[in-house]
């Protein structure tokens, strides 16, 4: 009987540091989108691009986001969500 109790007791701190990690992953994922607003004018001045180019660039990762997140479940789903979470973060540091 108290075997079972212990199970379910580390699945519960389990369950909560992965939401912790999904919550500070997500937190990770919004400043490398958010931060291109203030350098639009070094960009475009750096760069010698229009506006409309800084735009373009500042809409790709949301194009990415979108065109990726179908396939983000089976990849869970095979792999689990931890590694799934470990090399999207990979990734994420590569790109920034």
């Amino acid at each position: 009987m108290e075997g079972s109790s212990n199970k379910i007791d580390k699945r519960f701190i389990y369950s909560i540091l992965l939401f912790i990690a999904i919550v500070l992953i997500g937190a990770t994922l919004r400043s490398p989108i958010s931060s291109d607003g203030p350098l639009v004018s070094f960009f475009t001045e750096e760069l010698n691009i229009s506006n409309t180019m800084v735009g373009f660039m500042n809409t790709l990762p949301l194009v990415a986001f979108g065109l990726f997140s179908p396939f983000i479940p089976k990849i869970s789903k095979k792999y689990g969500m931890e590694f799934t979470l470990m090399i999207s973060m990979i990734v994420l540091t590569a790109g920034i």
